[in-house]
């Protein structure tokens, strides 16, 4: 094995470490600053790198926006088509499902906020970059779930009474609003919602709460 081949793979992974570095530092810059209030120079130095490198690998701060959201959309959507193509039954996927959106909204503070921030200016890069990751990641998970709670309404495994559409918006506002509310909702609970044992706590009542609301 020759000396150029030797080091490839160190570099390859010298680069992944940067890169995720980089994304750590500005999840955390987006979500204190918002879109706007953040700066690449402010991200490189978290990021302990120069910040000539962001230009390298994410091209400008919209384009570092958007690998943000797709490098965390990403294993979400790994895990739920996962999920849907193993055939479980409709329990065993609400049940994944409820566990996918507990652990990714309970882990992701940063995120949960930025995606906030970005949601509320139409006419910022940040909402344009949002909205084409949800369209190219998240939208196909949605309607994959959708299709399977339809099947699972049809075989009358689950009530059919209400659009399967609406059972998964309601699904998944029944799991995550605590988290996008945290802050009142850590008065309301009088404990931090992301504490492990509240977030165990939220993932069981949830869990119990949508079988019953769902299954007949």
């Amino acid at each position: 094995m020759t000396t150029a081949s030797k080091t490839r793979p160190r570099r390859e992974r010298n680069r992944e470490a940067t890169q995720a570095r980089i994304l750590a530092a500005a999840e955390a810059e987006f979500a204190l600053k918002g879109y706007d209030g953040a700066r690449l120079r402010d991200v490189a130095a978290r990021a302990g790198v120069h910040h000539a490198l962001l230009h390298h690998y994410f091209g400008d701060k919209v384009g570092l926006f958007r690998a943000v959201v797709q490098n965390a959309f990403a294993g979400v959507s790994t895990r739920a088509l996962a999920a849907l193509r193993a055939g479980t039954s409709i329990r065993v996927l609400l049940e994944t499902y409820v566990n996918m959106l507990v652990d990714f909204h309970a882990q992701n503070p940063n995120l949960v906020r930025l995606l906030h921030y970005a949601s509320l200016d139409t006419s910022s890069p940040a909402f344009a970059a949002m909205e084409e990751v949800t369209r190219e990641i998240s939208a196909p998970v949605m309607e994959a779930v959708g299709h399977a709670v339809e099947a699972a309404q049809r075989a009358k495994v689950i009530r059919d009474d209400i659009d399967a559409r609406r059972l998964v918006s309601l699904s998944v506002g029944a799991v995550a609003y605590v988290f996008h509310e945290d802050r009142f909702f850590s008065l309301f609970h009088g404990g931090e919602v992301r504490a492990p044992k509240s977030v165990e706590a939220h993932r069981v009542a949830a869990l119990a709460f949508l079988s019953t609301a769902v299954f007949p």
